[in-house]
């Protein structure tokens, strides 16, 4: 499971909070409230749907992605 602050970088790389939890900023008691419940809730995510939208974050998926937006 993943919680991370709810800003544009963590939002991308987690497509929006649907790869993992996300709360607001400077928010440590949210924060905190999630990590408890992240621990308790096992995950229910598809591995070969997570596998897929990670490679888009592996340094052949990076390059592939600024490739594609030069060309």
């Amino acid at each position: 499971p993943v919680v991370a602050s709810d800003v544009p970088a963590c939002r991308e790389a987690l497509d929006g909070g649907k790869w993992g939890a996300l709360v607001p900023a400077a928010d440590s008691v949210t924060l905190a409230a999630a990590l408890i419940a992240s621990i308790q809730v096992r995950s229910s995510l598809n591995r070969n749907e997570s596998h897929s939208y990670l490679q888009r974050f592996s340094p052949g998926g990076m390059i592939a992605g600024y490739v594609a937006a030069v060309s």
